[in-house]
């Protein structure tokens, strides 16, 4: 698979198609040294492609991190804290849920043993 275009060169991702595969072909070519047709060529699109971290991006990050610890029971997430792929989406996602259900288990803990709140969010929390 071949990215052409980005924030850098938006230009390169408007040449018509073939234009595209010969371009990334001849890239191919120089850094791997492929040669011949390609089996399959295909061109997408994605005019709102892969985020871009800008400069600040870390200390956005940051804050929105310690959030959490600002506002006990607000849980952020999403592809702009480890990145935009779907394993680390995933990953984050698995950890995120992690902390919802440790923060709803306390929840019941302090109704104590055997309580039934029902659905199960803690008493005084907003559930969004």
């Amino acid at each position: 698979a071949g990215y052409v275009g980005g924030a850098r060169n938006p230009e390169l991702a408007r040449l018509p198609a073939e234009e595209l595969v010969d371009l990334v072909r001849g890239e191919f070519a120089d850094l791997i040294g492929a040669r011949g047709e390609p089996t399959v060529a295909r061109v997408r699109n994605w005019p709102l492609g892969l985020p871009q971290y800008t400069i600040g991006h870390g200390a956005r990050v940051a804050s929105l991190q310690d959030a959490g610890r600002r506002r006990p029971g607000l849980f952020v997430t999403g592809n702009y804290f480890q990145g935009p792929s779907v394993a680390a989406c995933l990953d984050l996602s698995r950890t995120t849920a992690g902390e919802v259900e440790g923060y709803l288990g306390e929840g019941r803990e302090e109704a104590g043993a055997g309580a039934n709140l029902g659905s199960g969010v803690r008493p005084g929390v907003t559930p969004w």
